[in-house]
């Protein structure tokens, strides 16, 4: 296991963490289930143990090992190897050969392992962990070591075992407690089936999901066994797989009876139906089978799929079709097995499955629907009956976002019939090539289906293609294709309320688009994400943002969306800069740089850069900061992403400033164009009042931070704020100043952006505000404070020269002036002394 499975198990982790609170003065046992990640639950608990200085002990049961006594209890002696020279003899001498595993029979090596692991552990004492996984699995002498050590603690001692539910009567121990560990939800194992097996896409995916059963163990073992799977492999598994997986059980079917084997193989494959029940008492103690609640599963499923495909393909089929016999007419289940039991094209098996797929599909269901009508498709006799019925199953396979899946319809409907493609058809093909952030694909397809006329979706699908990419051939193809279909263009009303720089409205008509998506649909939400989280941002409702981000990613782990992946880093990496985690949000961006191409993808490539800008901002690299930004325009100043102009061009202020490139970003803001709505002209003319500084600017920053309509927008208040309250502080305007410099405090406080709220309070500081001054500092004059508090969040000389408009030479002799009054003899010695006497907020 790795550390993956660990996703989505905040409560047990928690559970853990609250035992080993209170462990430290008692012993106690706790067992996890496996198979359910708890191999990787047991690691983050002896990683969490080690940092609250408990010794670890560790090991694991193996099928290879059961056998050789005391093998797995020797694991647990060798880290305390080195303190045998400190026993006593004759315990030293039972030590050394308990370690060497000699003794004249099971019942001596097990009380020779316990008495010098008891002994050991007395010697060094402390609070230990003692980590048993697949206790099922150990050698019997080890398995009497633990029972013993838990029966008799030497000590403060946590004992956390993992093993099998249906094993749990015979090794339990008498009062240990057991944690149970839930199924993952399938979004989450979805994403790990992405990660480890990134060939298997579409109904693949589904089909390896439903086979998993919520078990992560499940994918790890597939990916390990087969690394090179793909959708193809887990659909129909070829016979190299079913030699690796009827060697890896061997050993679990060489003790089952004949029935027993068979139920295996009737569990193994899809939708088993009715379970015979006298052979469920057998199949439980065997280990094929475990209890949950008043039903039972396979207790590894991939058990199951090897007894499957054990079976010839004759004696499958025949299996499939005494089940579909067995199951309610006219059900989904059934029309499955019948599909199973089909060697051939048949007429009959696919309409049944049309039929229950379509009740699938009214339910909601669309993962149903696209699986039944992609398997009515290929068993339909007639060509036109196949690319129609491929062609229903792409619709259902867009609504819920599986990009792959959609092509390869796409690509089956050509194949059959190419007549059947529809403009909704193309139109839908062309936003999975846009969701995959394959931009010129869908455009070029676009355009190979409207050679002889042009309706409204693939107008719309055009816009949405020009929208994402940005780039200018693109828009006028739109704009060509918007003329032929004989409409002009359209603004959606989200995007009219942006431009008219009504925020508010914006932001409540993309929420109530995303509601209207219905149960099973992804709607329109990898297309209103990004401009509907960069609002939120915008509005100060950065919780509701998270929240967004949260829904953004649970709908990559289910679906196949590359675009909305990277966009939903882009968002995360931005308000992690805006919180002050520099470093966390630059990793962000580098995670997904190169995942697609962003020379086609000018909105998210925008974006993901402006958000490098913000965090080599919050590391205090202003230059790079600077350069993040200017690079979001181009030589003349025309913006990469015009949509974006506005967040980018205060960004080059507020990095400009820092380095002393105020004219060049003059000359930037002259050539740009913006709506001229109320939120515009706030922000030209803060922007404005920034770089020109002088006399003038006070004009510019009155209208940022006096207009009433500016509370709309509250980060950028604050920034206005900030700006405008620095400007007054450098003209001696103290009080003034330290009125808007206090309000940038709480503003930015308010939103998280401690970065930015840090500056405030420097700035607060320099005004001579006795409630923002601490300890020492007091002693220190207002521009001594400003250059030490800057120095100590790691900015070099010309750096804070820059930012505070003065000559290094003048950074120089504050600092030199400073040291003494703060009892120490140089900038190594600054950070500490400020947290010392309180002066970093800690």
């Amino acid at each position: 296991m790795d550390g993956t499975d660990l996703l989505g198990r905040d409560q047990e982790q928690a559970a853990l963490s609250a035992i080993l609170d209170r462990a430290r003065a008692q012993a106690v046992a706790l067992v996890g289930e496996a198979g359910v990640g708890t191999s990787a639950l047991l690691k983050y608990a002896a990683a969490e143990a080690r940092e609250r200085g408990f010794r670890v002990l560790s090991t694991t049961g193996h099928h290879d090992e059961s056998e050789l006594d005391g093998l797995a209890a020797q694991q647990l002696l060798i880290p305390l190897r080195p303190h045998i020279h400190e026993l006593p003899d004759p315990d030293r001498s039972v030590a050394v050969d308990a370690l060497s595993l000699r003794s004249r029979g099971p019942a001596e090596l097990t009380a020779a392992l316990v008495a010098s692991l008891r002994a050991l552990l007395r010697r060094r004492p402390g609070p230990t962990l003692i980590v048993v996984d697949d206790l099922h699995l150990v050698d019997p002498v080890s398995a009497r070591v633990v029972a013993d050590l838990i029966a008799s603690p030497p000590g403060p001692v946590v004992f956390l075992l993992g093993l099998r539910r249906f094993r749990m009567p015979g090794l339990l121990p008498p009062g240990a407690g057991v944690l149970p560990l839930a199924s993952l939800p399938e979004p989450v194992l979805a994403r790990l089936a992405a990660a480890r097996l990134p060939q298997v896409t579409g109904r693949g995916r589904r089909h390896l999901l439903r086979l998993a059963g919520g078990k992560p163990r499940v994918i790890a073992d597939v990916a390990r066994l087969f690394p090179a799977a793909t959708t193809a492999d887990v659909l129909s598994p070829p016979p190299t797989w079913a030699v690796r997986l009827q060697q890896r059980y061997a050993a679990l079917f060489a003790g089952l009876d004949g029935a027993t084997m068979e139920l295996a193989g009737q569990l193994g494959g899809e939708d088993p139906g009715p379970v015979p029940t006298p052979v469920l008492d057998r199949a439980v103690a065997a280990g094929l089978l475990e209890p949950t609640g008043s039903t039972v599963r396979l207790a590894d499923p991939l058990a199951g799929l090897a007894a499957y495909l054990s079976r010839t393909a004759l004696d499958r089929a025949d299996q499939h079709r005494r089940l579909a016999a067995a199951l309610p007419a006219g059900s989904l289940v059934q029309a499955r097995h019948l599909a199973a039991s089909t060697t051939g094209p048949s007429e009959p098996v696919a309409a049944a499955l049309e039929s229950t797929g379509e009740q699938a599909r009214q339910r909601g269901a669309y993962a149903d629907h696209a699986e039944a009508l992609h398997r009515a498709a290929e068993l339909s006799p007639a060509p036109a009956d196949a690319a129609r019925r491929y062609a229903a199953a792409l619709l259902s396979a867009g609504a819920m976002g599986q990009t792959s899946w959609v092509r390869e319809l796409y690509a089956e409907v050509q194949h059959r019939d190419p007549a059947a493609i529809t403009d909704a058809l193309a139109a839908e093909a062309a936003v999975g090539l846009c969701r995959s952030a394959r931009q010129r694909e869908a455009m070029d397809l676009l355009l190979d289906h409207a050679r002889d006329s042009v309706s409204e979706p693939i107008a719309a699908a055009a816009d949405l293609v020009a929208q994402l990419s940005g780039l200018d051939e693109h828009h006028a193809v739109a704009r060509r294709l918007r003329r032929r279909a004989g409409s002009g263009a359209v603004v959606p009303a989200a995007h009219a309320a942006d431009l008219a720089g009504d925020t508010a409205t914006a932001i409540e008509l993309r929420q109530a688009a995303l509601a209207r998506s219905g149960p099973g649909k992804l709607g329109e939400l990898p297309e209103l994400f990004l401009p509907l989280a960069s609002s939120l941002i915008d509005a100060g409702r950065w919780s509701e943002a998270d929240a967004l981000i949260a829904r953004a990613r649970a709908a990559c782990d289910g679906a196949d969306l590359r675009l909305l992946e990277v966009e939903v880093v882009a968002m995360q990496a931005s308000l992690a800069g805006l919180h002050g985690d520099g470093p966390g949000a630059r990793r962000m961006v580098e995670s997904v740089w190169t995942r697609i191409d962003l020379q086609q993808n000018r909105r998210v490539g925008a974006r993901l850069r402006q958000s490098l800008g913000i965090s080599a901002f919050a590391e205090g690299d202003h230059e790079a900061a600077y350069r993040h930004h200017r690079a979001l325009f181009g030589p003349d100043g025309t913006a990469l992403y015009p949509d974006f102009t506005g967040h980018m061009l205060l960004g080059l202020a507020v990095t400009a400033v820092r380095t002393g490139r105020a004219e060049e970003a003059l000359r930037i803001l002259a050539a740009t164009v913006g709506p001229d709505n109320p939120r515009g002209r706030m922000r030209r003319a803060q922007i404005g009042a920034m770089l020109t500084d002088d006399e003038t600017s006070e004009a510019g920053f009155r209208a940022a931070v006096d207009d009433p309509a500016g509370a709309a927008w509250p980060f950028e208040r604050a920034l206005a704020r900030l700006h405008y309250g620095t400007w007054l502080r450098r003209r001696r305007r103290v009080v003034d100043a330290r009125v808007h410099l206090a309000e940038a405090v709480t503003l930015l406080e308010n939103l998280g952006a401690e970065g930015l709220a840090a500056i405030a309070r420097i700035e607060l500081t320099a005004a001579g505000d006795p409630q923002a001054e601490a300890g020492p500092l007091r002693a220190l004059s207002p521009q001594q404070r400003q250059v030490i508090l800057l120095a100590a969040d790691g900015l070099s000389n010309k750096e804070i020269a820059m930012h505070l408009r003065m000559s290094p030479r003048t950074v120089g002799t504050h600092l030199y002036n400073a040291y003494p009054k703060l009892g120490i003899g140089g900038r190594r010695q600054l950070d500490a002394r400020l947290r010392e006497v309180g002066a970093r907020g800690e």
